[in-house]
């Protein structure tokens, strides 16, 4: 939230690999953290180095965080518009029409794309005939 604030969205690479890393160390060895926090970071440094790349103007790269920040959450926890509003609110503080749209595909994207490899409500694999 500070970066999209106070920095135009603008997250180094580095924080993805960091955080990931960090994340899994600790919570592979039994630490008492959640995965809500690192993935939202996680998702919106890839959103800000994806503007990076694209060379993005600043409003495009607030919503390209806001959409990794969505997707990383909704991929994890099955829940796409939950995520939405999480961003919205939380990330952009604003409900345009043109970034509301952006945010909810990137959320039911990330949401279908976990669900189909692997991941399900209960925890468990879905069953291959369903």
């Amino acid at each position: 939230m500070y970066a999209v604030a106070r920095q135009g969205g603008r997250i180094k690479p580095q924080v993805a690999a960091v955080k990931a890393l960090a994340s899994a160390l600790c919570i592979g060895g039994g630490g008492s953290v959640g995965r809500e926090g690192p993935i939202v970071q996680i998702g919106s440094a890839l959103g800000s180095t994806l503007a990076r790349i694209v060379r993005a103007p600043m409003p495009s790269t607030r919503v390209l965080v806001a959409c990794g920040a969505a997707g990383g959450v909704a991929a994890t926890f099955n829940a796409p518009l939950a995520d939405v509003f999480f961003a919205m609110e939380l990330i952009l503080r604003d409900f345009a029409a043109k970034s509301f749209g952006m945010v909810v595909l990137s959320s039911v994207t990330a949401s279908a794309s976990g669900c189909r490899h692997g991941q399900h409500r209960n925890g468990r694999r879905p069953d291959p005939a369903t």
